[in-house]
């Protein structure tokens, strides 16, 4: 019995300890977003990457995290082996195997001004960034030996940046609000190429698309895209027309439709009854 209670009161003094080393800590606080952020893997022909240091609460509207490069399809907007940041992004990119959509970037300098992402870019190091699911922080190193300090934090909303400058007479904000950089071509995006490819090992070719894509407000390209299918057997179109059904188009019959001259053979065309109507009336 002695025994027994002796080593009860050593479990309850040990838990006692740890309760008290962590009483100021709650779960989020052991939470690394660094983790999976570098591009190689954990062995020699594996890929890393695929997450991102973003701040923000769980199943937030927007993405907020340092930018070390421009992101494309294979390509996370931040990856551990870059030592350079060219602005702090507002992303919407969901994984490595999709591109950004609808996204804004903000860059502090000092000094000359420079916008594009390449000659806008100031050196870091990992030694002065902060990562945590709800604050970033990162010392820019800026010219003559000066430093940017920018801070980051969001709501499930918006952004709350922060930006600390030198004494200088030259400091800018740079906010990009789309891609336009000529320099960035990924062979997922030459999209002729890619039914060509196909064509020698499937017999049909889906695209799918929406006829109003609701996030940009935008449409696709028609006409191109019925050229194609006449140029290539295999190509066929799946378009989803909900959100152009019944205010476009002639008696309403969509976005899709006000484009073409007949239906062709290979579009297979779908709408949603709840959306449709809803903005029809």
């Amino acid at each position: 019995m002695k025994i027994s209670l002796l080593f009860t009161l050593f479990i309850l003094l040990v838990t006692n300890s740890f309760c008290q080393s962590n009483a100021t800590k709650q779960e989020v606080d052991f939470v690394n977003p660094l983790i999976g952020t570098a591009a190689t893997g954990f062995a020699k022909g594996l890929d890393g990457g695929g997450t991102m240091p973003s701040v923000g609460p769980p199943f937030a509207m927007t993405n907020f995290v340092a930018q070390t490069g421009e992101s494309k399809m294979s390509r996370m907007n931040y990856f551990y082996e870059d030592s350079s940041i060219i602005g702090f992004l507002a992303s919407h990119q969901p994984t490595v195997w999709m591109g950004d959509y609808g996204y804004v970037s903000v860059m502090p300098r000092i000094g000359a001004l420079k916008v594009l992402p390449g000659e806008r870019a100031l050196t870091f190091s990992h030694q002065n960034e902060v990562s945590t699911p709800f604050y970033y922080s990162v010392l820019l190193n800026a010219a003559n030996n000066q430093h940017i300090n920018a801070e980051m934090a969001s709501t499930s909303r918006c952004g709350i940046l922060q930006f600390t400058f030198p004494a200088s007479q030259e400091a800018h904000i740079i906010i990009q609000g789309i891609n336009l950089n000529p320099e960035i071509k990924d062979w997922a995006n030459d999209f002729e190429e890619r039914i060509k490819t196909l064509s020698a090992t499937h017999t049909k070719i889906w695209y799918m698309a929406d006829g109003v894509y609701s996030m940009y407000g935008d449409f696709p390209p028609m006409k191109e895209l019925v050229q194609l299918m006449d140029r290539y057997e295999q190509f066929y179109l799946y378009m989803d027309d909900s959100h152009g059904m019944s205010w476009a188009g002639p008696n309403g019959t969509g976005y899709v439709m006000s484009q073409l001259k007949e239906y062709p053979k290979k579009l297979f065309l779908t709408a949603s009854t709840n959306k449709s109507f809803v903005f029809g009336w």
